[in-house]
């Protein structure tokens, strides 16, 4: 709102009911092509870009998250005043920053039709994946009857052929309709990405405007600019592209394993006990990394409320030469943060590491022992469906940790906000009165006059009142 837009001609996305042919526009994004080559051929100026749709502007979205997140703060107050124990230890874990469940609640009561929304269509997109493996088993199905009835001399039915060439089909339009589903999937999350970040941002500089004097004193400077970025990013960072990741994950590993059992049938344990020999080394360095990235955050804090304290006392700084000292300060701090961040490295190789692993090697050892105990069921249906279904499991098994730790980080952030957020406010409170509260009647009022100039007596002086 601070930019002058007077004259400019930013126009507005259009929506899916705008004209005839908006749902088309609206689907394939084709509304958006224009801008792409008009910042091909120059460079884009303010005008050009589309103006953010009301729906995620912070005037829009504030409002409601701030008046969400006070009734839900006054119920638990109200609650644990009237004797619920478990609301009155819910609201001094959250002041110490134990729990994240009021931040978390308000974002959820704010935005759960649209995170619903698009994890709907996820689950679409997701489900659709298994078109592709389902439709090829019945294509290789199909070639090696008629391989089969080929070499025995026998006519094979032109209609078994058909079936195989829609399947082909199939496999075609299925992933162009899972992905016309997923981009609108992306384009709701990071829309509520957007508007998630324009409220907690927001209300971290409302919150920061009506601190009192005991709690400004008790929070840094960089620490609220640490929430403003570090926090707020972490958060929405969790929102998209990860959050999505903690349903259809599971998902689609379950119908992976479900699926490969009809398949290769009992070797399907053998892959599954790999993959769950590796889930208590994966829990281990996700406690490590979230551990590490916690003690990190402590000394950004640090580094940041040193760098404010340098910048607002500059002029000092240069005049007393105190840069090496200031400096020496800084990069202490920044030695210590890049150490907890170093000390996390390892564990994260190690974490994508059995990520990437684990699944080749959970392939390679069903198909070995199944080969050699049941040769005459591995056919060659069985075995392209099951690879595909494996690398079906690739891409959730890679990211669902990631998720993981994006959501350890989430939570450490909204913990760190409930602190703020819970801290006293600046009272403002303004009695009305049933009368008149001051009356002056026939009152006279006039201009001070300015003290009389203080004569102090020479040093030495004797004599006179008060000299010496």
């Amino acid at each position: 709102d601070s930019v002058d837009t007077k004259g400019a001609e930013n126009a507005k996305p259009p929506t899916l009911t705008q004209r005839w042919w908006s749902p088309i526009s609206y689907l394939l994004y084709i509304w958006f092509g224009g801008l792409l080559r008009r910042g091909y051929k120059r460079t884009l100026e303010y005008s050009d870009v589309f103006d953010t749709p009301d729906a995620l502007k912070t005037r829009r979205v504030y409002p409601d998250t701030a008046d969400t997140f006070n009734v839900i703060i006054e119920e638990a107050r109200r609650k644990a005043e009237s004797g619920d124990e478990k609301e009155k230890k819910r609201l001094e874990d959250a002041e110490k920053g134990l729990v994240a469940r009021y931040v978390l609640k308000t974002i959820f009561t704010r935005h759960w039709r649209r995170i619903a929304f698009a994890m709907s269509l996820q689950l679409c997109y997701s489900a659709i994946q298994f078109v592709g493996p389902l439709m090829l088993n019945q294509i290789i199905k199909i070639l090696t009857q008629a391989e089969y009835a080929r070499q025995a001399g026998l006519e094979y039915p032109q209609s078994e052929i058909t079936k195989a060439y829609l399947f082909a089909m199939g496999m075609f339009l299925a992933p162009v309709v899972g992905s016309l589903g997923a981009s609108q999937a992306n384009r709701v999350a990071i829309g509520t990405q957007i508007m998630i970040r324009s409220e907690l941002i927001a209300s971290i500089y409302r919150k920061a405007l009506s601190l009192s004097t005991r709690s400004r004193q008790a929070t840094e400077t960089g620490r609220i600019v640490n929430f403003m970025s570090a926090d707020v990013n972490q958060m929405q960072m969790f929102f998209f592209p990860f959050a999505s990741q903690l349903l259809t994950g599971p998902a689609m590993l379950i119908t992976s394993l479900v699926l490969l059992w009809f398949q290769i049938k009992w070797a399907t344990f053998i892959g599954l006990g790999i993959l769950l020999v590796s889930t208590p080394a994966t829990t281990i360095f996700l406690k490590k990394i979230t551990g590490f990235r916690r003690e990190m955050l402590k000394h950004t804090d640090q580094r940041v409320k040193l760098m404010n304290q340098l910048l607002v006392g500059i002029r000092v700084l240069k005049l007393y030469a105190w840069e090496s000292a200031q400096e020496a300060a800084v990069l202490e701090v920044r030695k210590q943060e890049l150490g907890a961040l170093g000390k996390a490295i390892p564990y994260r190789v190690g974490l994508q590491t059995l990520l990437f692993a684990a699944p080749s090697l959970a392939m390679v050892t069903c198909f070995v022992v199944y080969g050699t105990v049941n040769p005459e069921a591995f056919t060659a249906s069985a075995v392209f469906t099951s690879i595909s279904l494996f690398a079906l499991m690739r891409f959730p098994l890679i990211f669902l940790p990631f998720a993981l730790i994006q959501l350890a980080n989430a939570m450490v952030s909204m913990r760190r906000l409930s602190i703020f957020y819970l801290q006293e406010n600046r009272k403002d409170d303004v009695e009305e009165l049933g009368h008149v509260g001051i009356r002056i009647e026939d009152g006279e009022f006039v201009w001070r006059k300015p003290p009389e100039k203080l004569v102090l007596p020479e040093v030495g002086r004797k004599g006179g009142k008060g000299g010496k």
